[in-house]
């Protein structure tokens, strides 16, 4: 299986998870919609998406799904330090990933900075998208909530999502926009429309 570089240049601080996975991983394989971790069960097992989405999804009191995260090829599922799930993990199209022991890897973290320091560079960066997208969420009217995450998509891109041209592939359905938008489908759909005309998409 091969590994993709995580954000961009080669050292990056995601590095030494992805050879740690490359080494020790154990290569998984997850179907359009197949569940691959349950919000509030034990973590046992780490994942690294090497092609593929993953989305990050958990249920209201209400029983409305709130998709808060897509992790793409070398973004890490779970993390060492979180002993529960606080999410649901689906595959959004067939996904390649790599597994290991959240117990192994949590031991290897001590005594070894460079590992531990990626794996907290990648919670700084976890918090930082929660925190932008809640932002994104609160104040933005509809069309401009997606126009903002449809750039920010495009803009960081795995390179298995890019095509030619300048093309992105956008693999996630309008149900999985809505639900991590906070937007009724029909106002999804609408807001499409709306930059199409635009020129702005």
């Amino acid at each position: 299986m091969s590994t993709h570089r995580s954000d961009g240049a080669p050292g990056s601080k995601i590095c030494p998870l992805n050879r740690f996975f490359a080494k020790h991983g154990t290569a998984v394989s997850v179907d359009v919609d197949e569940m691959l971790t349950l919000d509030g069960e034990p973590v046992t097992r780490l994942y690294v998406v090497r092609s593929g989405m993953i989305r990050l999804c958990t249920n209201s009191e209400d029983g409305r799904r709130h998709v808060f995260a897509f992790v793409q090829a070398a973004g890490l599922v779970g993390f060492p330090s979180i002993n529960r799930h606080h999410f649901t993990a689906e595959a959004v199209i067939p996904s390649r990933l790599q597994s290991v022991s959240q117990a192994d890897l949590a031991e290897q973290l001590i005594g070894n900075v460079e590992l531990l320091e990626a794996e907290r560079g990648l919670l700084r960066k976890a918090l930082r998208m929660r925190e932008e997208h809640a932002l994104r969420v609160a104040s933005l009217p509809a069309d401009q909530r997606l126009l903002s995450f449809l750039t920010d998509y495009a803009e960081n891109a795995a390179p298995d999502m890019r095509r030619e041209h300048g093309l992105v592939y956008l693999p996630m359905p309008r149900r999985d926009l809505a639900d991590h938008l906070g937007l009724t489908l029909e106002t999804v759909s609408r807001s499409f429309g709306i930059l199409k005309r635009r020129g702005e998409i």
